[in-house]
């Protein structure tokens, strides 16, 4: 099996997601790290690593604020990584607003020799290297910059920065650019404010979206959403990711807001696929991530793994002695845990606390929904109920009715 969502293990929060894979043949996953419930960011990054999305490797700390030699800067947000010479170049943005770049001799770090990209201030970096050798170098927020980095990988070629490529008002572009090329396309992934709560040009930047030019530089086109993650919290905000091919299969990486704060996201990413002009079809959020389904038969369908929640609850942090769980459950609420495969299972196990009814639904490829069974559990614990039997792949829906002090925690079929 390949990894499923949420990527990480459940103690790593790691938002903006930049994979990218290197000459070793792994894909990397660079990204901010959440900490504080109270700040966007930390202090730090970590890598992590995987070889054909089905292992999983924690490489550690690869950059520490402490380590800019600047006393102005204290957090480190949304970075990016590329491959040059043999080098990799991290490139990091501040609290301050100042942008650095470190190298080091291999992808996972840790990253040395930083110094301040010159006339690049702002955040969400973004690094590309064109098939000819060419550097490009992106920033901004509401409005994207872009230019040509010298052989130096360090500095911005003199008179190459190209302001305003694309813009909240004409691309919905909030911040957190990211650039690949496909085909002889470019495609910039970003932040996409086109959905969600009102704001000066749409909604909030829930969505990746994107725009494609036949230069690097532009000119843009918005082509529009890849991917929405309003859905999974109630305080979701914003999303902020890449596209990436790994052993001929495209994925778009994005992130989860959990625990209900905007500011605890989850590293996640979805199969991506292009039509025959090249455009991205817009994928929902999973719980199988990178696998095309889940095998219902011995998975655990804990409550991290849902990918879709409605109403007030949320997927409350894990604790010492006590698994994550769904909270804060009033009536009508909903999680949705797609795509599953069913081979004729027969029982629901479900492990709760607090009393309600919960009813297991499963939807199919045409949106038809069909109830497989329901029950009311009132002593916490397991209560095992029976189900309807079906066979194939389903988007399965648990929804809570008449909770009193309701918490979901898991279920298994049999």
């Amino acid at each position: 099996m390949k990894l499923k969502n949420p990527l990480l293990p459940l103690e790593n929060f790691i938002p903006d997601g930049e994979a990218h894979t290197m000459r070793d043949g792994r894909t990397y996953l660079y990204g901010s790290m959440d900490v504080y419930p109270e700040f966007w960011c930390c202090e730090r990054y970590k890598v992590f690593s995987t070889k054909g999305m089905e292992d999983l490797q924690d490489h550690g700390v690869s950059m520490d604020a402490a380590w800019i030699p600047d006393p102005a800067v204290h957090y480190l947000y949304a970075p990016d990584a590329i491959e040059k010479g043999g080098k990799t170049y991290l490139y990091i943005c501040c609290d301050d607003q100042s942008e650095w770049v470190a190298v080091a001799d291999t992808p996972a770090g840790p990253f040395s020799e930083p110094s301040k990209m010159e006339g690049a201030q702002g955040i969400d970096p973004a690094v590309f290297v064109d098939d000819d050798g060419t550097a490009y170098y992106y920033w901004g927020q509401f409005q994207l910059n872009g230019c040509r980095l010298k052989e130096n990988m360090r500095e911005i070629e003199e008179g190459s920065v190209v302001r305003g490529l694309i813009t909240e008002k004409e691309h919905f572009f909030h911040e957190g650019s990211s650039m690949r090329k496909r085909n002889g396309i470019y495609y910039l992934v970003f932040a996409d404010v086109s959905r969600g709560k009102p704001s000066p040009y749409g909604g909030t930047p829930t969505c990746l979206g994107y725009a494609t030019s036949t230069n690097p530089l532009g000119p843009f086109i918005y082509r529009g959403v890849i991917i929405d993650n309003a859905a999974c919290d109630p305080a979701s905000w914003n999303n902020h990711g890449s596209i990436e091919e790994i052993d001929e299969q495209w994925y778009v990486f994005y992130h989860r807001s959990t625990c209900g704060e905007s500011r605890m996201r989850r590293a996640c990413c979805e199969r991506i696929y292009f039509d025959e002009q090249g455009l991205i079809q817009e994928v929902p959020m999973t719980s199988s991530g990178a696998n095309a389904y889940l095998d219902a038969k011995g998975l655990l369908f804990d409550a991290p793994l849902a990918c879709a929640l409605s109403g007030t609850c949320y997927i409350d942090a894990l604790k010492r002695g006590r698994e994550e769980r769904i909270v804060r459950i009033e009536e009508g609420d909903t999680a949705v845990f797609r795509y599953i495969r069913m081979a004729g299972e027969r029982q629901c196990k479900i492990k709760t606390e607090g009393k309600g009814i919960c009813i297991l639904t499963a939807c199919d490829a045409n949106g038809e929904e069909r109830e497989l069974g329901r029950t009311y559990v009132e002593k916490g614990g397991e209560t095992a109920f029976p189900i309807e039997s079906v066979e194939g792949i389903y988007e399965l829906k648990l929804e809570f009715r008449t909770p009193e002090d309701l918490e979901f925690i898991s279920f298994t079929l049999q």
